[in-house]
């Protein structure tokens, strides 16, 4: 049975996480997420923190003292802790796109995020994905928008129950023929190599 970490102990492994992982991949997140799930919650809020900052850094950074980078982990806890007591009386997530607006993203940013084209993840979003699906795309789903499993597979069937139409063809209606994650992998246009990516099992 695992047992809640001091808040000392917490520190010490965040701190670890943030030194050993400073742009941490979805591989390191998992793997953290596994060694210390009584933290996981914690790990996944400042993994997106350091991706995003990443994403955002557009030169090397100049070095930091000690005492700066104490203070700012000190920020990152403190937001941490704030984004857990904000999400009581956050809106209720009610949909893929309610889960990426409230992490200020698109499909296209997803998409770009999760390096996996952005026709897989619209079908995701519109309800055009049938079940199961892979487990390293959920994975990565969820460690983008920061929900938990079972809330992808809920938003997942509210996807299947309310499908949007796909894009009309020149011959007529729209269409909506929901497939089967691994027809929609193989039908992008990603390189071969990226497919047998999404398509193996971890």
């Amino acid at each position: 049975m695992t047992t809640t970490p001091r808040p000392a102990d917490r520190d010490e492994i965040l701190f670890a996480f943030n030194q050993s992982c400073p742009v941490p991949s979805a591989a390191d997140i998992i793997e953290w997420c596994e060694r210390y799930p009584e933290l996981a919650k914690d790990i996944r809020h400042l993994a997106a923190i350091n991706r995003e900052l990443a994403a955002n850094e557009n030169r090397e950074a100049p070095p930091v003292s000690d005492t700066m980078l104490a203070r700012g982990f000190s920020r990152v806890l403190n937001m941490l802790f704030e984004a857990d007591n904000a999400s009581a009386a956050a809106p209720t997530i009610q949909s893929f796109q309610d889960a990426t607006d409230k992490r200020g993203l698109t499909v296209p940013k997803l998409a770009s995020m999760l390096d996996i084209d952005r026709t897989v993840v619209a079908a995701l979003f519109k309800g055009r994905m049938l079940a199961p699906v892979r487990k390293r795309f959920v994975d990565a789903v969820t460690l983008a928008l920061q929900i938990p499993e079972h809330l992808f597979h809920q938003l997942h069937q509210a996807a299947l129950a309310s499908p949007k139409l796909g894009y009309a063809k020149s011959s007529g209606a729209p269409t909506m023929e929901p497939q089967s994650y691994e027809a929609i992998v193989q039908a992008s246009p990603m390189p071969e190599e990226r497919k047998r990516y999404w398509l193996e099992e971890d």
